[in-house]
């Protein structure tokens, strides 16, 4: 009778990747503040160019805000990432939309985001090389110096953007109908105002003409007003995205509920 009672339990209990996908949210739209944060600091106060502070040097507040700072994103795109693989696995309708084929080939949406993140990563090496041949004497263009800047800057604000939309393709199919079109609006607002970023960056460059050429100019030249803009766009998008995350958590745990069925 026990081991009934244990099967007939561990039969309705079912994943619910759905939290993953909160947490992730969550981590994201903490590194949104202070990018908004930040964003909006530089339209009150410019910053200035001076000497940084040494790491050894730092109050312990703001290391460990620094520290936060570089594991909220990597927290945030790995629990992200595996929200959404786990949805793909137990809802057919993710798995539908987040399945492409492409000549003999299906890729993931999941597995593109890591293809993105290796190849910015291989970039690194390129840019030590630039940096290497502008020491010894023999520097590369400064075209494809400027060119590097800002594909550097602008891959980042692309991919934040791709995990809203995993998170709002996933959140679609297990949201009801005003989460669904507040989902929606959510990823297409943070998607204009990150295309808006990149934009001001590439206009701002080729307003620049031959100064942003110049060894001493700011590559890429900064624009207070996108920054602010976009990261105030973007923390707004990613509450919408979290709070309905939190709501398909809570109804997946309902007792007797099955988590990952669609929702009219």
């Amino acid at each position: 009778m026990q081991r009934a009672l244990n099967a007939d339990r561990a039969a309705t209990i079912h994943p619910n990747p759905a939290r993953s996908l909160f947490w992730g949210l969550f981590c994201f739209s903490v590194l949104m503040l202070f990018v908004a944060w930040a964003g909006i600091g530089e339209l009150v106060i410019p910053p200035t160019s001076g000497p940084g502070v040494r790491l050894i040097d730092m109050p312990a507040p703001l290391l460990a805000l620094n520290a936060a700072l570089c594991i909220l994103p990597i927290a945030a795109f790995l629990l992200i990432l595996a929200g959404v693989s786990g949805m793909m696995r137990f809802i057919p309708a993710v798995g539908r939309r987040l399945v492409w084929r492409v000549g003999k080939y299906y890729v993931t949406a999941v597995r593109l985001a890591a293809y993105i993140v290796v190849a910015y990563v291989l970039v690194i090496p390129v840019l030590i090389v630039v940096t290497f041949l502008a020491f010894s004497g023999t520097p590369p263009s400064a075209a494809m110096g400027l060119a590097a800047g800002l594909v550097v800057g602008a891959v980042p604000i692309a991919l934040g953007w791709y995990l809203m939309l995993l998170a709002g393709w996933s959140l679609s199919a297990v949201s009801r109908r005003m989460e669904r079109r507040a989902v929606i609006l959510a990823v297409i607002w943070a998607g204009a105002f990150a295309a808006l970023l990149i934009a001001a960056q590439v206009f701002a460059t080729i307003v620049m003409g031959s100064a942003a050429l110049n060894s001493n100019a700011g590559i890429p030249p900064r624009v207070p007003w996108a920054d602010a803009a976009s990261g105030v766009a973007g923390f707004a998008a990613l509450i919408v995205l979290t709070l309905v995350a939190r709501r398909v958590t809570r109804r997946a745990d309902q007792p007797g509920t099955a988590p990952m069925a669609e929702t009219a």
